[in-house]
């Protein structure tokens, strides 16, 4: 309880449109004047002069480059974004044409890309019955990260069942049959799935997809919980800024590229492919190693077991 006169404190870092710091008021909330607007304010925008013995110049870029430019404006410069505001420069995704290239070396097997050995890979899976050019797009995209560390998109793929098997249940294990062959074909570790909507029982048949053609990548389901434009902002702003992002020539050539030139948070148009290759970007890179009977060899070199010497008994 504060006594009449008592001093209240309002302290608050990140935040969004709709923040303490805000200036005008939110005719949207039925404000007519700010929020706080008779508080005694103190802003701190983040600058070389803010805490010099703590955030050096380097330090103060370092964290520009690693937030992006709207993250690093609202909680860095105490600039309320508004979510429609965010837009992604497509002119920042570097292009690359390499294949992948496996290998094995004294039994252990290699992947490569581009003379580079790949150490991780992700891939995610929004599935639907729709069709690229009308309803919701099915799209697996597979991203990989090489040993400098750089993030690859490598491949945006838009499946479509076949029209004959539309209102049969076969549409389903269409669908997985598509990603299961391009996940041999990219040696991908392991695939999650969307598991919202009609992903709900997708991921057994891809699993027996999998087995069918002999490859043991792992499938993991995953409910996605986050609002879509938050996720394709956390995933693209800081990595295009950075010029830290390289996609395939064959992303490029995809509706893909279109998307992510003509995307706005809460926009109408198309967002399925950038929306797949967001996930792809966030997860976590899998390191586990193979699972079930299938005879697929693990390239990764995080992903198999050491045997570590002790000098005691059990």
């Amino acid at each position: 309880m504060l006594s009449p006169g008592g001093l209240q404190i309002y302290s608050g870092t990140p935040h969004s449109y709709y923040s303490i710091y805000a200036e005008d008021p939110r005719p949207e909330e039925d404000e007519e004047l700010p929020f706080l607007y008779d508080y005694r304010r103190l802003e701190k925008p983040l600058n070389e002069d803010s805490w010099p013995e703590r955030y050096t110049p380097e330090r103060i870029e370092t964290i520009r480059r690693r937030s992006g430019p709207a993250r690093y404006a609202s909680q860095m410069l105490l600039k309320p974004v508004q979510a429609v505001e965010g837009r992604l420069n497509a002119e920042w995704l570097r292009r690359y044409e390499g294949r992948l290239e496996y290998s094995e070396a004294n039994g252990e097997p290699v992947l490569r890309l581009e003379g580079r050995r790949l150490v991780s890979a992700s891939a995610w899976w929004d599935p639907s019955f729709g069709r690229p050019d009308r309803g919701d797009a099915s799209v697996l995209a597979a991203v990989y990260t090489d040993e400098d560390g750089r993030r690859l998109l490598h491949r945006v793929v838009y499946t479509v069942h076949d029209p004959k098997t539309a209102d049969t249940p076969d549409r389903g294990a269409d669908l997985c049959r598509q990603v299961a062959a391009q996940a041999r074909k990219l040696h991908l570790p392991v695939i999650f799935v969307e598991k919202n909507g009609l992903g709900a029982f997708l991921p057994d048949i891809l699993r027996r997809q999998l087995k069918r053609k002999g490859y043991g990548a792992t499938v993991q389901a995953v409910h996605n919980h986050r609002p879509k434009h938050e996720r394709i902002l956390e995933a693209f702003d800081a990595p295009l800024a950075a010029r830290a992002l390289w996609a395939h020539a064959s992303v490029f050539q995809s509706p893909f590229l279109r998307e992510l030139r003509e995307w706005r948070p809460g926009g109408k148009g198309r967002d399925d492919g950038l929306d797949a290759a967001a996930c792809a970007l966030l997860a976590e890179p899998y390191r586990l190693g193979p699972s079930g009977r299938a005879p697929r060899r693990e390239w990764r070199p995080t992903a198999r077991s050491r045997r570590a010497r002790t000098d005691f008994g059990i």
